[in-house]
C-alpha cells in the first residue's frame, strides 16, 4: 500500500539531483517542500472510508516533493563544507535525518493514539482493520489527520528557510 511513496521518490530523486546541478539547490529544494506540503494537506483530508486510490495520489504527491527536496538539500549541505570535513558533515546529516524520523514518530503516535479511547484502541489492535467499529475508525483517522496537519504546519517554516538560505551554488555542466 505504500508503493506510491517509493515510486514518487524513485522518479524525482534523480531528477532533483540533476535539476539542482543545473539550477541550484535553493529553488529546487523549496519547490520540493511546497509539493510535499500539498501532499501532506491532501493526506490530512482522508477519512476512514477514503478510497485507496485517493490516498495513493496524495502519498505520491508527498513523496514526489520529498524526492525533489532531498538531493538538492544534501548537495547544498555537502558543498558548504570543506572537502576535509565532508565525512563529518555526511554523518551529521544522516544523524539529524534519522533523529528527525524518530522524533516524528514520537510526535505522531501520541497525536494519533490520543484521539482514541483506550477500549477502542484495544479493539483496534485485537480486532483490527475493517472489523473495527466505525467510531474507532473515525477516531483513528481523526488522529492521523491531526498528525498530517501538524506535519504541514512545521513544513511551512522549512519552506521559508529553504527559500531564504544563502547564495545559490549553480554548477555548470
Amino acid at each position: 500500500m505504500t508503493i506510491p511513496l517509493a515510486i514518487g521518490l524513485a522518479i524525482t530523486g534523480p531528477i532533483g539531483g540533476v535539476l539542482s546541478d543545473k539550477y541550484g539547490s535553493r529553488m529546487i529544494s523549496t519547490i520540493g517542500l511546497v509539493i510535499s506540503l500539498i501532499g501532506l494537506l491532501g493526506l490530512a483530508t482522508m477519512h476512514y472510508n477514503t478510497p485507496y486510490w485517493i490516498l495513493a495520489v496524495w502519498m505520491f504527491i508527498n513523496s514526489f516533493g520529498s524526492g525533489l527536496f532531498q538531493p538538492p538539500n544534501t548537495s547544498a549541505i555537502m558543498s558548504s563544507v570543506s572537502v576535509q570535513r565532508r565525512g563529518v558533515a555526511s554523518s551529521m546529516r544522516a544523524f539529524f535525518n534519522s533523529a528527525g524520523m524518530v522524533l516524528s514518530m514520537g510526535i505522531s503516535f501520541p497525536l494519533i493514539m490520543g484521539t482514541i479511547p483506550l477500549e477502542q484502541m484495544m479493539n483496534m489492535f485485537v480486532v483490527g482493520g475493517a472489523s473495527m467499529p466505525v467510531a474507532a475508525q473515525e477516531a483513528f483517522t481523526g488522529g492521523i489527520t491531526s498528525a498530517f496537519i501538524f506535519s504541514a504546519i512545521i513544513t511551512v517554516p522549512a519552506i521559508i528557510v529553504s527559500a531564504m538560505r544563502g547564495k545559490e551554488d549553480v554548477r555548470s555542466g
